[in-house]
């Protein structure tokens, strides 16, 4: 027997697994023997993921306070998927990237205390083929706290008192730990709260009713289709009309797209019982909530607004119905896996290097403003590692994030605040600026020490400042309880975005000439915004044809000419000269002296995407 194998044999008798019939738990064994001495980078290039090359190149500028392998990580996509099998192999730890088809998923043979004990640490507890203990963790800070706790809190936790004898431990892919968390071969994503902690969770398996089942295909298909919302509209008939926004665009589903009378209601009322919107009684006046829907594949937040309507005589009532979809997910968001320009990226990270401002990111419903500013705080935390303390303010929170500490607002964003900015944290991310208090609070945080990150209702830019403005205008100070001014307001800001989102063209898109009536609309287009500069640039564009959607699309998207939705934005930095019109803008905002300071407008966005193909000529009309 080789050095090698020997050396893995003792990694091996070390886990716990004296046997060297364990693959691929004895090639993860060797590795850990043949790179035992290695660094992280070494361990990259040696599985042959990257060169040297790029590894010198992007560790030479990491920051000092920023782990190896979270940094390459976040600069190499490649490695997302294998950094935690790395980490394994650099830390000594058993890694498994299936579960061996002669062991057993056991969470069963829990009790409910344990299970929920291993939902909160996203793990799963199995039995070895030889009917040996192990919890497999897919991270390892989970693990760590699970291994190293003292004696009296090893004798009382809910997982050991479940079963005879210390388990093994180990590292494995989420998707293979929500696998044998389940106890059965689906592929999905692991929980991440526990189901008994979700007092409004629901899957199709708890469906009770056709309704209920009915509900559960819609969303299924929803989800499927990549949907960011259902919309459920009554008709004068009692009847309901489906429509699912794929793309931006409303589409009727594949099955149930009109349903009848008895079914809305029911589906209806499930709807609201199961969101909480409603208090059990009749809904008179809007309201608004939400489900955790989970599904053998995904598990999503959708938020739910509901709209009385005229009953037109009917002896129920009609209520109108908008459910928005949301990934839960703890994946960090990436900005450069966003498709945003880089230049956006540089000023944002320029912007967070600072010790305190105000980020605001603005744009309509459905324009992605969500992602991208969760985006720019896994931009910080990237930068920064834990170095920095964060904290959220959300209503609802639509995605977790490691990293951060996130809290849900319910009617309480003012008392949440103020003890808030007492907990020191050196970014603040508040999900929606909506109205004078949080528009307040935010400045305030914002010229008291605190990066403050937030998205606005606004068309752009330069009217995100007018938004947060005309909040602070709306009641005096002492009503409003933020003590903040426009002057405030102006020395805060540090950088304003603003984006939409267009549809993308698949690669089978084909190119065409473009008609003298588009060039002519175009052209007044641009007039009426104050983009003629843009004039001479777009018709050099426009002179090579531009990309249309294929008719009857390809496989690779799925018929419909389009791979999904792309961003374009705009970037407003708060120069001092910026600062300035900002603060003489009471008697009204000098549109035209703000857009000399872009750095970037969504009319020249789009039409680099134009230009390149992957966005057809409408979208140059935003």
């Amino acid at each position: 027997m080789s050095e090698q194998v020997r050396t893995a044999s003792s990694y091996l008798a070390q886990w716990g697994f004296p046997s060297n019939n364990l693959e691929p738990l004895v090639t993860h064994a060797q590795a850990c023997a043949s790179y035992a001495e290695y660094r992280v980078g070494d361990i990259v290039t040696a599985l042959n993921l990257a060169t040297r090359d790029d590894i010198e190149k992007i560790i030479g500028d990491k920051p000092a306070n920023v782990l190896t392998l979270e940094y390459l990580a976040g600069e190499l996509p490649n490695l997302r998927e294998q950094s935690l099998r790395i980490l394994a192999i650099s830390r000594g730890l058993p890694y498994l990237d299936v579960i061996d088809e002669g062991w057993v998923t056991a969470g069963n043979g829990l009790s409910a205390s344990g299970r929920a004990r291993l939902d909160t640490l996203n793990a799963a507890y199995i039995l070895t083929a030889d009917g040996t203990p192990m919890v497999v963790f897919s991270d390892l800070n989970n693990l760590l706290s699970f291994s190293h706790i003292g004696r009296r809190d090893r004798e009382q936790d809910p997982v050991r008192l479940s079963i005879t004898k210390e388990p093994l431990v180990g590292l494995a892919p989420p998707p293979v730990v929500a696998r044998a968390a389940r106890g059965d071969g689906t592929m999905e994503p692991a929980m991440m709260v526990s189901t008994a902690a979700q007092d409004n969770f629901w899957s199709p398996s708890l469906a009770k009713t056709e309704a209920e089942r009915i509900f559960g295909r819609l969303a299924d298909e929803a989800l499927n289709r990549k949907a960011t919302d259902i919309a459920l509209t009554p008709l004068r008939d009692g009847t309901m009309l489906v429509q699912l926004r794929v793309l931006g665009d409303l589409t009727s589903p594949e099955r149930y797209s009109l349903l009848a009378p008895d079914i809305t209601k029911e589906i209806t009322n499930f709807l609201i019982s199961r969101s909480r919107a409603g208090d059990g009684g009749r809904l008179r006046k809007p309201a608004d909530g939400q489900i955790t829907y989970k599904n053998s594949s995904f598990e999503s937040q959708i938020r739910c607004s509901f709209i009385p309507t005229a009953r037109h005589g009917l002896d129920f009532d009609m209520i109108s119905a908008s459910l928005r979809f949301f990934a839960k997910t703890t994946r960090r968001i990436d900005l450069a896996t966003l498709q945003l320009p880089p230049l956006l990226i540089k000023e944002v990270r320029q912007t967070l290097i600072r010790t305190q401002g105000l980020i605001l990111l603005a744009g309509p419903t459905g324009s992605g403003k969500s992602t991208t500013i969760a985006g720019v705080v896994g931009e910080h935390i990237k930068m920064f590692a834990l170095t920095k303390k964060r904290i959220s303010l959300e209503e609802p929170v639509e995605r977790y994030l490691d990293d951060i500490v996130q809290v849900e607002v319910d009617h309480n964003f003012a008392e949440l605040m103020r003890a808030l900015l007492r907990h020191d944290p050196d970014l603040v991310w508040v999900g929606e600026i909506r109205d004078p208090f949080s528009a307040g609070a935010c400045v305030r945080a914002a010229t008291s020490g605190h990066i403050v990150v937030a998205t606005v209702h606004a068309n752009d830019s330069i009217l995100a400042f007018r938004a947060v403005a005309n909040y602070l205008r709306s009641q005096s100070s002492e009503e409003s309880g933020s003590g903040a001014t426009l002057f405030d307001l102006a020395e805060s800001l540090t950088l304003s975005i603003g984006q939409r989102l267009i549809k993308q063209l698949c690669k089978c898109s084909i190119k065409t000439k473009v008609t003298d009536a588009d060039v002519e609309s175009l052209k007044q287009y641009y007039v009426a915004e104050a983009q003629e500069p843009l004039i001479e640039k777009a018709m050099a564009v426009l002179a090579n044809g531009v990309h249309v959607p294929k008719k009857g699309g390809c496989k690779l998207c799925h018929g419909t000419g389009f791979q999904g939705e792309i961003p374009i934005v705009e970037m407003l930095p708060a120069t001092r000269a910026v600062k300035n019109i900002y603060s003489q803008s009471e008697s009204g905002l000098d549109y035209s002296a703000l857009s000399l300071h872009r750095k970037l407008t969504l009319a020249e966005s789009a039409l680099a995407l134009v230009s390149t193909g992957q966005a057809e000529f409408s979208a140059l009309f935003i």
